[in-house]
């Protein structure tokens, strides 16, 4: 009987590849609607968010059936810790964004420069600490004994995505990057599913 358990965790992470584009022009809809149709000045709370939550849930799960399958099929826990830190990272990035939308929101179109400071240094510092996850974890990964082309790839990208986050000035190539990371994580989900064709 065929071991079916990467499979489900393999198609999310490639439906990650097409969610994550989404969010990012539901987000800018959702700014357009609230300033001509709502007349909201600044950030706004609404289904964008909903996806975000669902966008960060997904990411989540799939990275917690990674680490299970490199321990499982690999016999590798190297990376244990530095996947549980970027699990970390994206809890903290969802609430910190989360509530500091909710704090612009409170102080209103008048806090317009606190607003865009906080915003920035919050980007400067989850591109900075995640992309050294990503450096991490691409450097332990590359410790591994045997690696198939699909690891390799999946290694390169994410070397090359925490690269770019850590320059912050780089980092919306990673907007390209992360599709690429997702497509590639599910392709080794699914090939050590068994599906023939991604093999």
């Amino acid at each position: 009987m065929r071991d079916n358990r990467y499979k489900a965790p393999g198609w999310l992470a490639i439906s990650l590849a097409v969610l994550f584009p989404l969010n990012i022009v539901f987000g800018i809809v959702q700014s357009i609607i609230g300033k001509k149709v709502f007349g909201v000045e600044g950030p706004m709370v609404g289904p964008s968010d909903l996806l975000s939550l669902l966008f960060t849930f997904l990411v989540i799960y799939v990275l917690y059936m990674f680490r299970r399958l490199l321990n499982e099929r690999y016999n590798f826990h190297g990376a244990n810790v530095v996947i549980w830190a970027a699990i970390c990272w994206h809890v903290v990035f969802a609430i910190g964004s989360l509530m500091l939308t909710l704090l612009a929101i409170h102080m209103g179109p008048h806090a317009e420069i606190p607003t865009i400071i906080a915003f920035a240094v919050l980007f400067i510092l989850a591109m900075t600490t995640g992309g050294l996850i990503d450096i991490m974890l691409a450097v332990k990964l590359l410790r591994m004994k045997e690696m198939n082309d699909p690891m390799k790839v999946f290694t390169y990208v994410t070397l090359a995505t925490g690269i770019v986050e850590v320059t912050v000035i780089l980092a919306p190539l990673a907007l390209i990057l992360f599709p690429v990371w997702c497509v590639t994580m599910g392709i080794i989900f699914l090939r050590e599913n068994g599906d023939e064709q991604f093999i």
